[in-house]
């Protein structure tokens, strides 16, 4: 067992004060659906979703704010999340791009840089899940992605964190990334505080995966937005949305496709042509709930 009640109130606050509420989660889904009738099934997907929306964008804003002028956002999860959110249903994607503004000499120094961000994220979102009766496994801090990183001017990055529904059982993700096997009774006593806190007994650790792409320059634009799930207000640095439509057409309408151009970019691209407001005003048009589902539960490497 947990040693010490302080110790089980501390994880179990943790784990309350990371996790977003449901009731967050069907806030949002109330707002983005704008009135359309949903199933109950389709309800559970889009909340699912969302929670994985909800750490791309608090990561999003941790980062800027960490970094401020150092770093800017591009992408779809900005011309999704922010942007085409205020005024249409916005397709799911799951990985935030970045770019860090300024010169490096390479991955190691920007990993460099990175440490100060994950103490930031220790102090302000610390959260150490309970392997043994006195180690603990810590959450919400910045890894490097080896799985992932082929190019050489895009750092590959993920942010392990505590879900609901997508990822690993939290005891398995411990087996797969320490090679301990978790004992019965701390496996009975997180279920217990998840099942408490979240809901659900068998609570999934998942990835937030993102990456920082340097020593490239984009033109950029520092916007005021209201970022969803009451997050607050943020100055985002984001890459020009003219020139992000403008990438789509070189790299997506403009490729040969082999036997026809696939419908989805096409719309995909009118939805960001319409998508120069930011979030919290627009027409209220009902369409489709659309997404990509992308779940990522593999990926996890023992380091035992």
């Amino acid at each position: 067992m947990l040693s010490g009640g302080s110790r089980v109130q501390e994880f179990s606050e943790a784990v309350a004060r990371e996790v977003p509420d449901i009731k967050v989660l069907d806030e949002e889904l109330e707002i983005l659906s704008r009135g359309l009738r949903l199933s109950e099934g389709e309800r559970l997907d889009v909340l699912r979703m969302l929670e994985r929306v909800y750490h791309i964008v608090l990561l999003m804003r941790e980062l800027q704010g960490y970094f401020n002028n150092l770093i800017q956002f591009g992408g779809d999860a900005v011309l999704n999340y922010i942007f085409i959110s205020s005024i249409d249903v916005p397709r799911f994607t799951f990985d935030l791009d970045a770019s860090w503004r300024g010169r490096v000499e390479g991955k190691r120094r920007l990993l460099g840089e990175l440490t100060g961000f994950n103490k930031y994220m220790a102090q302000k979102h610390s959260i150490c899940m309970p392997v043994d009766e006195s180690k603990c496994l810590e959450l919400m801090v910045v890894e490097y992605d080896v799985e992932k990183n082929h190019f050489p001017d895009i750092l590959s990055l993920r942010l392990p964190v505590i879900t609901r529904w997508s990822g690993l059982e939290f005891y398995k993700y411990v087996r797969a990334r320490t090679g301990v096997r978790m004992k019965f009774n701390l496996v009975k006593e997180l279920r217990r505080i998840f099942s408490n806190t979240l809901g659900v007994r068998d609570a999934k650790i998942d990835y937030v995966r993102f990456e920082i792409s340097f020593n490239k320059e984009y033109p950029g634009v520092e916007v005021e937005v209201e970022l969803p799930f009451k997050l607050g207000v943020a100055n985002l640095n984001i890459t020009e949305l003219e020139y992000q439509l403008a990438s789509k057409i070189v790299y997506k309408l403009g490729r040969s496709y082999g036997g026809g151009l696939r419908l989805r970019h096409a719309r995909h691209l009118e939805s960001n042509t319409r998508s120069k407001t930011t979030r919290g005003s627009g027409s209220e048009k009902g369409s489709k709930l659309c997404y990509e589902d992308s779940w990522r539960d593999g990926g996890y490497t023992s380091r035992g």
